[in-house]
């Protein structure tokens, strides 16, 4: 398995980290994975999905549109807050995301790491800053 989904904080920020080469199945299962773990949310989570083990988006690119659908799902959220992607320059990955982007109104960042994720988060959402600033000294 090249990826996990697991809650950072519980009910509030969601982690997606993707390892090494992922195929078009990875992408659609982390989501759909997600999407199970978000789906009785009654208040708003911020996802991160960490690329910084991502080496290569495997076989598979014909699923493109299902990769699109499954991901536009878990981003049409009501309660899905900001999201963060961390630690790629992958151009197919920034198309991708500029593509769901306009596709379903997320709010969606890039930054160079994992720690720049997390401080970000802390100045986007002050609800849960302390918590996050807690990640940052453990």
């Amino acid at each position: 398995m090249a990826y996990e989904a697991k809650w950072l904080i519980e009910g509030h920020v969601l982690l997606n980290r993707h390892v090494g080469e992922i195929t078009s199945d990875d992408v659609i299962n982390i989501i759909q994975e997600s999407y199970v773990l978000v789906e009785n949310s009654d208040h708003t989570f911020h996802l991160l999905v960490d690329l910084s083990e991502f080496t290569a988006l495997g076989a598979g690119l014909g699923k493109i549109p299902d990769i699109i659908d499954k991901t536009n799902q878990l981003f049409k959220h009501p309660q899905l807050g900001i999201t963060v992607a961390s630690g790629t320059n992958n151009r197919m990955i920034k198309f991708l995301g500029s593509i769901t982007t306009q596709m379903s109104n997320l709010e969606l960042h890039f930054v160079p790491n994992h720690t720049e994720a997390i401080q970000l988060l802390i100045r986007l959402a002050p609800d849960i800053a302390s918590q996050l600033e807690k990640l940052m000294n453990e």
